[in-house]
């Protein structure tokens, strides 16, 4: 089994429907979630750790923006974020993906490819880490 058997996920949105909803969707799948209804409650998910591998987080919410989390400091790996927004045209969404986001969906959002960008992002990540483990001796 790879480190990535149970990739951990943030849920981060002012809406408690919304957070329900994707966080019994994704255990489902089969990820580890956790929730947060706020920026500050994300932060604090953070900080008590362990660090997700993937936050999906709304944009605008009551107490700030989900897109500040791209400024925290999330230590040397951090986890990819995939923002879900109803409020962000084209352009401002590759902007928030050049800053560093994995992607910004549109909501509603569309869950398979949600799944899909995740199960992505942990693949890619479970290879880095194999290939990490592989000494340089046994490559031939």
């Amino acid at each position: 089994m790879g480190v990535m058997d149970r990739m951990r996920v943030l849920v981060v949105d002012d809406e408690p429907d919304i957070v329900r909803e994707l966080a019994v969707l994704l255990r489902r799948r089969g990820f580890a979630v956790n929730t947060a209804e706020s920026v500050s409650g994300a932060r604090k998910v953070l900080a008590d750790g362990p660090l997700p591998h993937a936050i999906v987080s709304d944009v605008r919410m009551l107490d700030g923006s989900g897109l500040e989390l791209l400024d925290d400091d999330l230590g040397e790996t951090p986890p990819c974020i995939i923002y879900v927004s109803g409020h962000l045209d084209g352009a401002e969404a590759k902007a928030v993906v050049k800053r560093g986001a994995l992607a910004v969906l549109p909501k509603p959002v569309d869950t398979r490819r949600l799944v899909g960008l995740l199960r992505e992002h942990g693949t890619r990540a479970q290879r880095r880490i194999n290939e990490a483990n592989v000494e340089p001796s046994a490559v031939k």
